[in-house]
């Protein structure tokens, strides 16, 4: 097994694939809990989950430009982690949405 570093457009690759990955995972829970939310602020609801919205668009941005800071000054284990955690955050969102519709359809 070889101590090669990874060329860089492959990081590159996982950056673009990774970061649209989290962005497609991503826009159906932004979609339904914006929806919810907006219904729910008109009622005088819950406005905690309006703030939850807005994080869920700002942290997959905030991931996505960190890990091209990172890709930009060679960084690459960083742009990569970063760029990991950008899908996670789109995966886990839609995980988190899968429950709460199971949780109130049973």
């Amino acid at each position: 097994m070889s101590n090669a570093p990874m060329p860089r457009w492959l990081i590159g690759l996982w950056l673009v694939l990774s970061q649209l990955g989290g962005a497609l995972l991503a826009i159906a829970p932004i979609v339904v809990l914006g929806a919810i939310a907006m219904l729910t602020l008109g009622g005088g609801g819950m406005p905690s989950l309006f703030g939850l919205t807005c994080l869920s668009i700002i942290l997959p941005i905030a991931f996505a430009i960190a890990a091209w800071i990172a890709f930009a000054r060679h960084k690459h284990t960083a742009a990569v982690i970063f760029s990991g955690i950008c899908l996670l955050v789109g995966a886990l969102l839609y995980f988190a949405m899968d429950a709460f519709t199971r949780y109130f359809n049973n």
